[in-house]
């Protein structure tokens, strides 16, 4: 890679998450940043169709394969999300370019900057990914083979979908590292009886690890169970690939009026009446 870049963007899709993907792209053409960052998009199963769409629409992604021949039979299975971890730790070793990850449901609403300012005074940056303790959404089998304490089951979860990381910083490193070890651990990652009405997956080993590393991950909030979540990402905007491009713009005021109303919802049972806003016209723009 190119001493030059010195911010990349990560992200992955398959065939029935391609629509979603090309909502991501389009988003961060729209904000202009694209063009400041190396966007690297992961083939996780798409159709050759869409890897030839993709390369003529958006000549300034880098698309790779994800190349999971290696390793423990579940990392191939993408619903274990072991996959996540190890093209995360992957591309860190591959230079000292911090590394945005983004799942391909999120779309950019707003600069990205607060993301990596954060990053360059803390190493890395995971917000709150939703208002549920660890214990409540990661099987006891996990934290129990782990060792969690309670202080650690009693963590509120750290983001999965929208993290980022600084390899030059050794602590955030060798975090990274551990999560992609115990993501190929099948009695870490995969403990008897998990699903997905039980279990975290990914998201569960991220949050404890860094519980337990010492960093800042931040105190940014997702629009997942969120009462003033960050104005610059929506996350989960999961859409059909039966949906055209062209409504694409309908789409996004569909999802931005969904989550004014449920943090307004949200904030209404906490008892919370702050009028701070929810950035209309990033929301709308996004």
């Amino acid at each position: 890679m190119s001493a030059l870049v010195k911010k990349r963007l990560v992200t992955a899709a398959n065939a029935v998450y391609y629509r979603c993907l090309l909502q991501l792209l389009l988003s961060l053409e729209r904000s202009q940043q694209h063009k400041e960052l190396q966007v690297t998009v992961f083939d996780l199963g798409m159709t050759r169709l869409q890897c030839q769409e993709l390369k003529v629409r958006f000549a300034w992604i880098r698309l790779r394969d994800s190349d999971l021949t290696e390793g423990p039979d579940h990392l191939r299975q993408l619903s274990s999300f072991a996959w996540k971890p190890t093209l995360i730790a992957r591309v860190l070793e591959e230079s000292d370019a911090p590394l945005l990850w983004l799942d391909s449901a999120c779309v950019v609403t707003g600069s990205l900057e607060p993301i990596w300012r954060h990053v360059r005074h803390h190493g890395l940056w995971s917000p709150f990914g939703g208002g549920s303790r660890m214990d409540f959404r990661t099987h006891p089998g996990m934290l129990d083979y782990l060792g969690a304490s309670e202080p650690e089951r009693g963590a509120r979860f750290r983001s999965a979908c929208t993290c980022a990381f600084d390899p030059s910083n050794a602590i955030v490193l060798e975090t990274v590292r551990s999560w992609r070890q115990l993501a190929w651990d099948p009695q870490a990652l995969l403990p008897a009886g998990c699903c997905n009405a039980n279990h975290r997956y990914d998201q569960s080993l991220l949050t404890l690890l860094l519980t337990r590393s010492g960093l800042d991950p931040s105190s940014d909030e997702l629009d997942v169970s969120g009462l003033f979540p960050t104005p610059y990402l929506r996350t989960r905007n999961k859409v059909s690939n039966r949906v055209p491009l062209w409504l694409d713009p309908l789409c996004r005021l569909w999802f931005w009026t969904y989550r004014q109303l449920d943090v307004r919802w949200l904030r209404l049972r906490a008892g919370i009446r702050s009028s701070a806003p929810l950035s209309v016209a990033t929301g709308v723009t996004g």
